[in-house]
């Protein structure tokens, strides 16, 4: 698994990858109590490709590939 970079991220804390939603325009990984965060609506090329995912990463919702 690798951590992709992740401009829209707070870094929030979680325990697990059901904590951690997309939210803003699609371009944040946050928590789930999060879901009003609003994005610049811009995105990495990173997070255009099929195998990014948002999900809970050394304890933080964050994008990541596998």
């Amino acid at each position: 698994m690798t951590q992709v970079t992740d401009p829209g991220s707070s870094r929030s804390a979680c325990r697990h990858d059901g904590e951690c939603m997309i939210v803003g325009c699609g371009n944040a990984c946050e928590r789930y109590e999060y879901l009003a965060v609003s994005t610049n609506c811009l995105a990495p090329f990173e997070l255009e490709r099929d195998d990014v995912l948002c999900g809970c990463v050394e304890g933080h919702c964050s994008f990541f590939h596998q």
